[in-house]
This record gives structure tokens, sequence and C-alpha cells, in this order.
């Protein structure tokens, strides 16, 4: 079990609401046009395909652009038919409303609080969540994991903030001034953004503090291994992994736990 974790700026309620949503904004934009994801989407894919589950469920979604990447992703050329949800415990309603309205329909949210470790009971399809471990301690994510497995749900963890000290070293000077540049193409323009960032520039300094603490409570693919062991059992799979992301500057760490369909090939890909 790791120790020593720290909590980020943003994730207590007490929280500056549109703070919040500039720096998910700022994150989405990121993750979505450098293209940090897109690695781990045949990942999807393949557990999908294992499940035919046509349902996805995203929790701790942020703006929602890495599940806009996604969907398209998913749903090019021959179209597989995948819906997904945005649900977060913050939800951001105008950047969801903008995602739902870019993807025809096959993507919608839900307003209320979502909470990924006390979900509304039910099968959720697959239950997807990107850029969140690092927000949760390992036995809150077995909490989570038990819970989707209860509920015949598949699970999915993918995160870049993976826990690299001379790698955190390396990106993070960089960090403030990809937000001073990347700032004015965010959508919706606000007034209210250009004075956070560039006039009273509170915006780029917590997404400093709060990138650093990511990382330093980012995990590895080898954190996962004690709980693939907890969960792969009664013909549940659990896999995980590393890839590099586009820019070949960090990897993606990823965690799946799903049952196949009866009569698909249990056997894992070599």
């Amino acid at each position: 079990m790791k120790k020593g974790r720290l909590s980020e700026l943003h994730d207590s309620p007490r929280f500056p609401a549109s703070i919040r949503e500039f720096m998910t904004d700022f994150l989405a934009f990121f993750s979505a046009h450098f293209f940090q994801y897109n690695p781990v989407f045949p990942v999807i894919k393949k557990v999908l395909d294992k499940t035919e589950i046509k349902e996805i469920k995203d929790f701790c979604s942020g703006s929602g652009d890495n599940v806009l990447s996604l969907e398209r992703f998913l749903n090019k050329k021959n179209s597989c038919g995948v819906n997904i949800e945005l649900t977060d415990k913050f939800p951001n309603l105008t950047a969801f409303k903008r995602i739902a309205e870019k993807s025809g329909g096959t993507i919608r949210f839900h307003g209320d609080v979502a909470d990924a470790i006390s979900p509304h009971p039910g099968r959720h399809g697959f239950r997807v969540m990107f850029s969140a471990t690092h927000h949760f301690s390992m036995e809150e994510l077995e909490s989570i994991i038990r819970n989707a497995v209860d509920n015949e749900s598949a699970i999915g963890f993918f995160d870049y903030a993976s826990r690299n000290h001379f790698k955190t070293l390396l990106l993070m000077p960089g960090l403030i001034p990809l937000v001073l540049c990347i700032t004015p193409f965010l959508r919706p323009f606000r007034w209210t953004r250009l004075l956070f960032t560039y006039i009273f520039p509170i915006v780029p300094l917590v997404l400093f503090i709060d990138g650093f603490i990511s990382r330093w409570n980012g995990y590895g693919a080898k954190d996962f291994v004690s709980l693939a062991k907890k969960f792969e059992r009664d013909k549940w799979i659990c896999e995980y992994g590393t890839e590099k992301n586009f820019l070949g500057t960090g990897e993606v760490v990823w965690f799946v736990c799903y049952k196949p369909f009866a009569g698909k090939d249990i056997m894992k890909d070599n």
C-alpha cells in the first residue's frame, strides 16, 4: 500500500466551482488535443468486443473531451453503436452539454453528483475513469472494482499521472507556460477565465500544485498486481499495463476487469 498521499486543492467541496471548471477545461483540452489517451482506446475496444457491452459510463469525467475522442474512435467507419454517459462528483454541465451536442446523441450526461466509490446500484455496462485513479487510495480503488464486479459491470482505469519523480521534475516546469499558451483557445470564452489566468494567475498556480500532487499520488502498472489477483476469478479477467502516450513524454497506466460474454474466447491475448 502506498503511503504519504496528498490531497489536491480542487478536490475540496469548498474549492470555487468556476476555477475548478477552468482547470478541468484545460486538462480536457490538453489530453484530447495532445492525444494522451488514444493509445489505450484499443484496450477499451477489446473489452467491449469481448463482453459485447454497448454502454460506457464515465466517472470523474471532468470536461469530457477524452470521452468525445473515445466515442469517435469506437464509432468510426463501421459503427459499433456504443453510447456513453458522462458523470462527475462536481459535474461541469456547460462542458457536458457541449460534448453531448458534438457527439450527435451518442454521448449523454448525468447532471447530478455521481460518486465513483458509491454509484447508484445496478449494471452500468463498462465503467471507466480517465485521469482519476490518483484521486483515490488503493483501498478505495479496490472498493470501486468490487462494486462493479458485484453489479456485473466491467471496469477500467486509465491515467497518465503515473508516479515517476524524474519525469515530474522534467515536465512540470513547462506546465505553466503551456496553460498560458492554451487558455485563449479554450471554450466557452469567458473573461473571468482570462482574469484568473493572466491577471490573477490562480488557475495556472493551482494546476501546477495539483499537477505535482497528482503525479505524487499516481500509480504504476505494478501497483495493480494485487488487485488483479483479488478479482481474477469466476470467469472474471483482470489485465493491466502501460502504453506510451502520443508525444512519448510519458505513459498511460491502465487496468481493466471484465467478464467475457458467454461463448466468447476467455483466453487472454498475448
